[in-house]
Parts: C-alpha cells; sequence; structure tokens
C-alpha cells in the first residue's frame, strides 16, 4: 500500500515539473525559445502550406472535368439524334399492322353474307382487293421511311464527326488553360511553399 502512495507522489512530481518547464520554457508563454517557435512554426507551415496546395490541385482538376463533360456533348446529342432516327425504323411496320386490322374488320363484316353465297364472295375478293392494295402502299411507306432513317443516322454521323473534330482543338486548349491557371496558382505559393510544390 506504501508502495502506491510512493509511486503516485513520484507521478504528481513529475507532472507538476512538468507543466511548469513547458509553460515557463515558452511553448505557451510570451517568452518563446527560438527553437521550439521555429518548428512549431515550420510544422503549421507545412500543414498550411499542403492545404493550398491541395486547393490548387482540385481547383485543376475540376477545371479539367468541365472541360471533358463539355466535350461529351457530342456524344450525348448523337444519341438524341439515333433516337429520333429510329422512330422511323418503327414507324416503317406500322401501316402493315394497318393492312391486317383493316383486313380483319372486313372479313367479319363478310361473315353477314355467309349465308348467301355469291355475295359473300364477292365481299371477301373485295376484302383481299383492299388488303392487296393497303400492302403495296405501306411497302412503298415502308421503304420511304427506311430512307430517311438512313439519311437520318448519316446525317447524325457527320455531325458528330464535326462536333468531335472542333472538340478536339477546343478541348486541349480548355485544358492548357485549366493548367496555366493551377501554374498560376502553385506559383503565388512559391515562396512560402516551394519545397512542396508538384510539379506540373
Amino acid at each position: 500500500m506504501k508502495l502506491f502512495w510512493i509511486i503516485l507522489i513520484v507521478l504528481g512530481i513529475c507532472l507538476g515539473l512538468g507543466i511548469y518547464i513547458t509553460y515557463s520554457g515558452g511553448i505557451f508563454g510570451q517568452s518563446k525559445s527560438p527553437l521550439t517557435a521555429g518548428w512549431f512554426e515550420w510544422i503549421w507551415g507545412g500543414f498550411d502550406c499542403t492545404e493550398r496546395i491541395a486547393r490548387c490541385t482540385s481547383d485543376m482538376a475540376q477545371c479539367k472535368r468541365k472541360v471533358e463533360e463539355e466535350a461529351e456533348k457530342c456524344d450525348r446529342n448523337y444519341n438524341k439524334a439515333i433516337d429520333r432516327c429510329n422512330k422511323y425504323q418503327n414507324r416503317s411496320d406500322v401501316y402493315f399492322i394497318k393492312c391486317e386490322e383493316k383486313n380483319n374488320t372486313c372479313k367479319a363484316k363478310a361473315e353477314r353474307y355467309k349465308t348467301q353465297t355469291s355475295r359473300y364472295q364477292e365481299y371477301l375478293n373485295r376484302c383481299q382487293e383492299q388488303y392487296s392494295r393497303c400492302q403495296s402502299s405501306a411497302q412503298r411507306i415502308k421503304e420511304q421511311y427506311l430512307q430517311k432513317a438512313k439519311e437520318c443516322r448519316q446525317k447524325a454521323k457527320e455531325r458528330k464527326d464535326l462536333c468531335k473534330a472542333r472538340y478536339v482543338e477546343r478541348q486541349a486548349r480548355n485544358i492548357e488553360q485549366c493548367s496555366r491557371r493551377a501554374r498560376q496558382c502553385f506559383e503565388r505559393l512559391m515562396d512560402r511553399c516551394g519545397f512542396l510544390i508538384p510539379s506540373i
């Protein structure tokens, strides 16, 4: 039990001496020792430089990302154009479906004359003629729509290529601007943080 109190007293004395030395030595007092102050300022300055350099790097990354997102407009516009072109493709078979529907309706009406053989056959013949004309018309319309779809895709491809060609030069110029701004940002920190600044 006495050993416990002895250890406790020794620890208390050591703690008291540590606090006294700390305050009298100048870490928290007004009379700082040059060595302690120098190390403290160097470490704090390193943290401050790291934060500022990270901000320059982050700004450059955001700038480049915006440039790349802008370049993606070519692909987005092309995809929208292709969706419009596909509508022509989808419409090309619609009229064949309408022909089938009309033919089924015509045959259903013919059933009313089924007991009258000659008239029933005459009605069926009329349905067949209408169906043949409808099929011919639907085929012409389909070919027209397919041609429109083909022309639409070709124009969309040409616009995409033109857009890409325009953005290649523009993108390179804009990315160079991003790098130049980053260099200017780093140059402002050079005197204070030169040892930490990365090369661009």
